[in-house]
């Protein structure tokens, strides 16, 4: 995550929590709860992976027009595209006729317009409604109101990051600009994260004893 708006305090035991907090040779593993509570993993759902700016892809995953991924964000899911002009898109992987899923997590396509499954309903690749079955000249039907709802998405150093925070809590999000400014200076020189290939094995794994192992 690179900025976090502010949320409920966490489900979990807060004496613990201070104890893994103290400086390092004096903490403590999380408590058990971090890894357990149902609770705590809906917490986390909602408030560090569904809000602020979370990377999701590479850019090479979507690097032509046409190319279409679908990737988990919080308890929903994110549509990232790439358009006709060649602008990066995301949009929230929902129709708006019935809200059906437009493309599985962890799928891809490539065509020039993005159909959902259910009905057919069919959006350009930036988003706009073409095609709605059924309801081609209905009195009151505004074919130009029901477009994908779009999320704001930034590149950088080859790197997709998406920010779910208006479709999840209907709040404006800051750009990434700021948030991210001192890594930039970081990776100003000598150092550029690769920008054409990307390839990892996905796990079924709790991310925190990931970060943990990294961390110390």
């Amino acid at each position: 995550m690179i900025s976090q708006p502010s949320y409920p305090r966490a489900p979990i035991d807060q004496a613990g929590l201070a104890q893994a907090l103290m400086p390092f040779g004096q903490s403590r593993m999380l408590p058990p709860g971090a890894y357990t509570d149902p609770a705590v993993f809906d917490w986390e759902q909602r408030c560090f992976f569904g809000g602020g700016w979370l990377c999701v892809a590479h850019s090479s995953q979507v690097a032509k027009p046409g190319d279409q991924r679908a990737e988990h964000i919080g308890q929903g899911s994110v549509l990232l595209v790439r358009d006709d002009d060649g602008v990066l898109r995301a949009f929230a992987n929902f129709c708006r006729h019935r809200g059906h899923e437009l493309l599985p997590c962890g799928s891809t396509a490539q065509r020039n317009t993005i159909i959902c499954p259910y009905h057919s309903w069919t959006y350009s690749l930036s988003g706009g409604l073409r095609f709605a079955s059924g309801f081609k000249g209905r009195a009151g039907f505004d074919q130009s109101s029901w477009g994908l709802v779009e999320l704001p998405v930034a590149e950088w150093h080859g790197l997709v990051f998406v920010d779910g925070v208006d479709s999840v809590l209907g709040a404006d999000s800051a750009g990434l600009e700021a948030p991210s400014a001192g890594f930039s200076a970081v990776l100003a020189a000598p150092v550029e994260l690769p920008r054409k290939s990307v390839a990892y094995q996905p796990e079924p794994l709790s991310w925190k004893p990931a970060a943990v192992t990294c961390l110390t």
